[in-house]
């Protein structure tokens, strides 16, 4: 036995018969491990990944009827899950700056699109058409991009019918 009788060098360890003596905890037998065959678990993964999906914002702030033309000078363009942003600024009717915020697809759906991560610079002058924010705020949901040297890339993807 080691030192102190029956109880070992840590409290929680008792080495000698059970029960413990008062104050002092006897370890918990280890539990096996909890085996789940598979189609239990793709039968309760699968309605929390498709609540998961319908969990996402709409892009019911933005209005998508009526189109919004903005050209302005990239000041940051982010490419980050769920979407990237372009943040513009523009000039406005009253030779104010304004700020704006661009809001695109996700990377996924703008790789297939032809975007790359490094398709817009801190400085670049772009047009973007697309539905400005529903409460008039500096936001707009992008449907295309006109890039620096005129080409014409699309935010969304195509509708199917």
């Amino acid at each position: 036995m080691k030192r102190g009788g029956l109880f070992s060098e840590k409290r929680s360890e008792w080495v000698g018969r059970s029960p413990a003596p008062r104050g002092w905890q006897a370890e918990a037998p280890a539990l096996p491990p909890v085996k789940c065959p598979f189609h239990l678990r793709v039968t309760v993964l699968l309605p929390l990944l498709a609540l998961a999906a319908f969990a996402h914002h709409s892009t019911a702030i933005y209005d998508l009827v009526h189109g919004t033309i903005i050209t302005g000078e990239v000041r940051r363009f982010e490419w980050e899950n769920p979407h990237v942003h372009i943040y513009l600024d523009v000039t406005g009717e009253d030779a104010e700056i304004e700020h704006w915020t661009v809001e695109m697809e996700n990377p996924g759906i703008l790789s297939r699109l032809g975007w790359k991560k490094d398709s817009l610079k801190r400085g670049d002058a772009i047009t973007v058409t697309g539905g400005r924010a529903k409460n008039g705020s500096f936001q707009i949901r992008a449907a295309y991009v006109v890039l620096p040297g005129g080409r014409k890339l699309p935010a969304l993807p195509p509708v199917d019918n």
